[in-house]
């Protein structure tokens, strides 16, 4: 499954300024991810893997944060 997370244009400015942000957010990302899964699966106890790549910019080379889930 690949899921792509973007953040909404209203808040690319706070990413923008501080990038560090973004590892912030793919971690909270991925262990949303988790839980739900984790949740979801309860009589079984799945180990949930989760890979996230970050794009910086999209096909226009604006600034435009997303990234992507494995």
């Amino acid at each position: 499954m690949i899921i792509c997370f973007t953040v909404p244009k209203e808040l690319r400015k706070y990413f923008f300024e501080d990038r560090r942000k973004l590892n912030e957010l793919s971690k909270e990302v991925a262990r949303v991810i988790q839980y739900y899964y984790r949740r979801k699966n309860k009589n079984k106890q799945y180990e949930v893997g989760v890979i996230t790549v970050i794009h910086t910019f999209g096909r226009d080379l604006k600034f435009n944060p997303h990234s992507m889930h494995w």
